[in-house]
């Protein structure tokens, strides 16, 4: 089968590589989309860091179909639509059995320790993949993985409905928590540098939005909170600015929820969070019930995702539109979806 295989340090290559054998407790899944995230442009860049071997397939937020089961397999049957709960755990550790599998030590991931979905096949635990509604479309599950993601963040935010959540860059992980925390509370504000990531949350519902390219963010969030300062701040920026801004609005006793993967070690304000009580709470990645709270809001239409999916592009595209259009410094993209099988192109003839 075709696949993208990551050798090392800015040499990824499209190469023909065996099918896996599949094995009892496994489903084989062909890939319908496979989202290219800001993740694997710094794995490229900056790696190995995450990838555990080489060569892998990259690729960790999948969709698929179905194709063939394992002898002992029997909560999927061939010909369903599934994405999966991508992260690989012991299972028997401390963590594992309170159902923090993202904690567990032994974990591994989708894409980075396994083969992923920058692929034409995968092959996954049946217990771990979960069948899609046929409400929610094909496309708009693409996104599940990093709704996921956002929804394991807001969860440990714990918002309360007069609270007022501020996300920090309306990307596509801070637009899909922005909605998710709507969910929660009705004051919800969108900060970001592009206008493009702006108007999006406008078109989300998120009315209130802080240009901070040609704003103040602290008298423009001084405004928008009467002066009280927002009780919680989801930050999925990442950079070196967007942490110390974080402690530098939240209001005194309030809780910044760090999602965005830093890269680096940074200065922080750390008398600030002392005087003004503030917990700081790092999220990593997702549970599996994050997983299966994602499906649910995209059947219930509490979430969107397909506006957030900025194009298609097949395995052989993927070096040369896909992530170079991921480097560049004028993105105004939010998600490219990989498409194995040219399903999307196929579908549109």
């Amino acid at each position: 089968m075709k696949a993208i295989q990551y050798h090392g340090n800015k040499d990824i290559r499209l190469e023909e590589i065996p099918l896996p054998n599949i094995q009892n407790t496994e489903v084989l899944i062909k890939i319908d989309y496979c989202g290219l995230c800001a993740t694997d442009i710094e794995e490229y860049l900056y790696g190995p860091n995450s990838i555990k071997k080489t060569p892998m397939t990259p690729g960790h937020e999948l969709v698929g179909t179905v194709e063939n089961i394992g002898k002992s397999v029997t909560n999927i049957t061939p010909g369903q639509r599934v994405v999966i709960d991508g992260i690989i755990s012991c299972q028997k550790c401390l963590a594992c059995t309170k159902g923090l599998n993202n904690q567990c030590t032994e974990r591994g991931t989708v894409g980075f320790s396994h083969n992923g979905g920058f692929a034409e096949y995968l092959i996954w635990p049946a217990e771990q993949a979960f069948s899609l509604p046929d409400s929610v479309s094909t496309e708009s599950a693409a996104l599940i993985e990093p709704a996921s993601v956002a929804c394991h963040a807001i969860e440990l935010a714990k918002i309360q409905p007069n609270e007022t959540v501020c996300i920090i860059g309306a990307g596509t992980l801070g637009l899909l928590a922005a909605q998710i925390a709507k969910i929660k509370t009705s004051k919800v504000i969108a900060i970001d540098t592009r206008e493009i990531s702006l108007q999006l949350a406008k078109n989300l519902g998120i009315t209130q939005t802080i240009d901070v390219k040609n704003k103040d963010m602290h008298e423009e969030l001084k405004t928008l909170t009467e002066g009280k300062m927002p009780e919680v701040i989801i930050e999925t920026a990442g950079g070196p600015t967007a942490l110390k801004s974080s402690i530098e609005n939240v209001k005194s006793g309030g809780r910044i929820i760090m999602v965005a993967v830093q890269g680096q070690d940074l200065k922080v304000p750390v008398d600030t969070i002392v005087n003004k009580e503030l917990q700081l709470i790092g999220t990593g990645g997702y549970r599996t019930h994050n997983v299966k709270e994602a499906i649910n809001l995209l059947e219930k239409k509490q979430l969107i995702t397909d506006c957030l999916i900025s194009g298609y592009i097949n395995l052989e595209e993927v070096i040369s539109d896909g992530y170079n259009k991921m480097m560049s410094k004028e993105k105004n993209i939010f998600r490219l979806l990989v498409d194995p099988h040219n399903k999307h192109q196929n579908l549109n003839k």
